[in-house]
């Protein structure tokens, strides 16, 4: 019990931000109004969305459909082109991951610890399968493959069409973490790669769960447990045959998708995200400072400080932007070149999860409704 109340207090205090609103904290919005290429096309209400630190409802595209589940317990699919809702079932229990969605199906988490898989045409209940805890990170699905990591620490495999459960990762926790998981990453569909509450991410063999290797992002350093915290909370990214990972009071680092080797590290650390384009991998610190990193070698290219202090969302690379949504209402445009906030731009709603890129859309989900800008570009 310590450990769950521990993470849960921590939460609380990471969140506190988000419920303070305040419009004065960050850069003055009027010194940042460059033109940008995306503008609103639509908006729609989706439901009541949970401002507490941990939860994963970031919104789920798949051809001309979008998905959006809320903390009201509904979950609802809308048509990408106009916002127009094409149906909404309300689960049985509060959703608090996902939906992730393929042209069949979705799937998503509960605070109750129940994986749901549900039909992507109407909505309907296929299956339902139990795991060990909460889930806090939006599970990943590749062909019939589903994986979730559930809040104490371990990794499910399952399968897509019946929810059967193929395999248990289990590996013992810390005595103190943060609230929230990373979301696992499917490689292939043969490599199912993990960060961990301990500092690591493992990379596992997807028909058995066997681990293949171990990375060390984090290294537990100080004489506490909350000294200690190594957490690996943000979602591993990955390009190219290497993954980058960063970690709570630790590292940004890149390693060997195939060996976990590491092939270079920076002292960074990070529990909001990471982004990645052919270039750069681009984070944000613990002090809500922006940077942009070689993604060949780990040098720095630039650094935003204009955020500071902001509770922001992971980044997003959106054209030659990254945008990155704050707690206070704010979509904050950066130019990829240098890092210049070039524009600020209020949204009316704290915006509470990274936003997500779809071809020429960009869907942004604040605790008041999904917004959806598009670029003619």
């Amino acid at each position: 019990m310590r450990r769950i109340a521990c993470a849960a207090a921590l939460g609380l205090v990471l969140s506190g931000c988000a419920s303070l609103g305040r419009e004065d904290v960050g850069p003055d919005p009027s010194d940042f109004q460059e033109p940008v290429a995306y503008q609103q096309a639509w908006r729609a209400n989706v439901g009541k969305q949970p401002r507490v630190a941990g939860y994963d409802l970031q919104p789920a595209v798949v051809g001309e459909r979008v998905y959006v589940a809320g903390s009201d317990g509904k979950v609802r699919a809308l048509d990408a082109a106009s916002g127009k809702r094409l149906w909404e079932i309300e689960l049985e229990q509060s959703p608090s991951a996902g939906p992730t969605a393929d042209a069949q199906r979705l799937i998503i988490g509960t605070r109750e610890g129940q994986v749901v898989g549900l039909s992507a045409e109407d909505g309907r209940v296929l299956w339902r399968s139990g795991v060990s805890s909460e889930i806090l990170a939006a599970p990943t699905l590749q062909g019939d493959l589903v994986v979730v990591h559930s809040a104490d620490g371990r990794v499910f495999s399952l399968r897509a069409d019946t929810g059967e459960r193929d395999w248990i990762y289990d590996q013992v926790p810390p005595a103190l973490t943060l609230r929230g998981s990373s979301r696992p990453l499917i490689l292939g569909g043969e490599l199912v790669v993990v960060g961990l509450d301990n500092g690591k991410m493992v990379g596992l063999a997807a028909n058995n769960g066997r681990a293949l290797w171990s990375a060390v992002v984090s290294e537990p350093s100080g004489r506490t447990d909350l000294d200690r915290m190594a957490d690996v909370d943000a979602d591993p990214v990955a390009m190219a045959s290497v993954i980058y990972a960063v970690g709570y009071q630790g590292r940004v680092v890149a390693v060997d998708a195939l060996s976990g080797r590491p092939l270079w590290q920076r002292d960074i650390g990070s529990h909001i995200g990471l982004a990645v384009d052919r270039v750069n991998v681009y984070v944000v610190d613990g002090e809500s400072n922006v940077w942009a990193l070689n993604r060949r070698n780990g040098a720095s290219v630039w650094r935003q400080q204009d955020l500071a202090a902001l509770q922001l969302t992971a980044p997003v690379v959106v054209g030659n932007y990254l945008v990155l949504g704050d707690a206070q209402g704010y979509l904050n445009w950066l130019s990829l070149d240098d890092g210049r906030l070039l524009r600020r731009e209020s949204i009316g709603a704290p915006v509470v999860q990274a936003p997500v890129l779809d071809g020429r859309s960009l869907y942004v989900l604040t605790d008041k409704g999904l917004r959806v800008y598009r670029t003619e570009e």
